[in-house]
């Protein structure tokens, strides 16, 4: 009998002295400094509770940290009573690995006075790593009226994942539409180091001039863990266009044997100024260059013209052939050399006469019978004055 009672008090006995670990109740109640990078220190402030009604003695608090992060100092907090409904605190300082990434990092507070239980925890750092970037843009030729694509690739530079990526073009103040697809795409993932490419049609407005153009380019995104981005770029797309330059010989007043000239015409029917025009005469055997050779013409809007003349001395009637070269830039700047040969009519006397681009024989000598009179005229003043 006396041992039955012996048994029944050292079991109250336990039951009311022996508080478990899971009795305890951890909070993480402050993070110093907010912001966790990569190579730096922070500190984290944990407050412990006894919830049972009795003491807890002779508990260990560890805090055990993951791969990417190390506690400075001492890990290991021992308290020899807790007691119930106050509170201790529990401060440790950490250092994050300077190769760390950007992402949740675990912990695990563990904590033991016989019978032991933990907690876990995450922090987050923040590596700072540039994540989306617009990698290249390309293009396929886009002329005045035509429809074609443009080429948008992005790279995901960071370790971690990107969700909804979405690229917006700007249309509004350049001349260009899209061409069935609208001006807006998405990305539903881009995983850690990948890339993406995105296509658009689009169609170059009919009355678009040559040159290049500027777009604004919004990239709306949010990482794995939640965090929103917006991204404005400027990308640059050419509108090509190539010049038609029109030349002819506008009118020609060459007579054989006689300085005369040539008015070439140079029209520009393309769709692109033209800059820079330089004409050149080559020599000929047909006739002689009595002007400059070389003239630097400059700019010829669409749908103008202009006119060079050329002094020649034409050693044969008929068809000749004036050939040119000829130097120009489009609107974009790139280069044009071509060599021209054009028809230009050289009159005979008889036929310049009868145009009216050399006077007639007869009118010639009026004009001299006309002057001998006057000469003879002042010499015979002059002779009546001296006698």
């Amino acid at each position: 009998m006396k041992f039955k009672i012996l048994l029944i008090f050292l079991a109250l006995i336990l039951l009311v002295n022996f508080a478990r670990a899971e009795d305890v109740k951890i909070d993480l109640i402050s993070q110093e400094p907010a912001i966790i990078t990569p190579g730096n220190y922070f500190a984290l402030t944990f407050e412990a509770e006894n919830t049972d009604l009795e003491n807890i003695t002779d508990i260990v608090f560890e805090l055990k940290p993951g791969s990417e992060l190390t506690v400075e100092g001492n890990e290991i907090k021992k308290f020899g009573v807790l007691q119930p409904g106050i509170p201790v605190i529990l401060t440790y300082r950490l250092r994050v690995n300077s190769d760390a990434t950007t992402g949740y990092k675990d912990l695990e507070l563990e904590y033991d006075n016989g019978d032991s239980d933990s907690e876990n925890f995450n922090v987050f750092v923040n590596a700072v790593e540039t994540n989306l970037i617009l990698k290249d843009v390309k293009q396929e030729d886009f002329i005045p009226g035509n429809k074609g694509k443009l080429t948008i690739n992005l790279q995901n530079q960071a370790s971690y994942k990107l969700k909804d990526v979405k690229v917006i073009l700007d249309l509004r103040t350049v001349p260009f539409a899209p061409s069935g697809d609208a001006a807006e795409k998405t990305i539903a993932v881009m995983n850690g180091y990948g890339s993406e490419a995105l296509d658009f049609e689009l169609i170059a407005l009919p009355d678009a001039e040559a040159g290049v153009y500027k777009i604004p380019i919004t990239i709306i995104y949010f990482d794995e863990f939640s965090r929103p981005y917006n991204k404005t770029n400027m990308i640059s797309i050419i509108i090509n266009a190539y010049p038609f330059l029109d030349s002819s010989v506008e009118t020609s007043e060459l007579v054989q044997n006689m300085k005369s000239k040539v008015t070439v015409k140079f029209v520009n029917r393309g769709l692109t100024g033209i800059k820079f025009l330089n004409v050149k005469l080559l020599e000929s055997t047909q006739y002689n260059i009595l002007s400059a050779d070389n003239y630097y013409v400059g700019d010829v809007s669409i749908d103008d013209y202009q006119s060079v003349d050329f002094d020649l001395f034409s050693l044969e009637s008929g068809n000749i052939n004036l050939p040119m070269m000829i130097s120009y830039k489009d609107a974009n700047n790139k280069d044009y050399i071509s060599t021209l040969n054009l028809n230009a009519k050289v009159y005979n006397q008889n036929e310049a006469k009868q145009m009216g681009l050399v006077q007639s024989g007869n009118y010639s000598y009026i004009i001299f019978v006309i002057i001998s009179i006057v000469i003879i005229i002042l010499i015979y003043r002059k002779y009546r004055r001296r006698k």
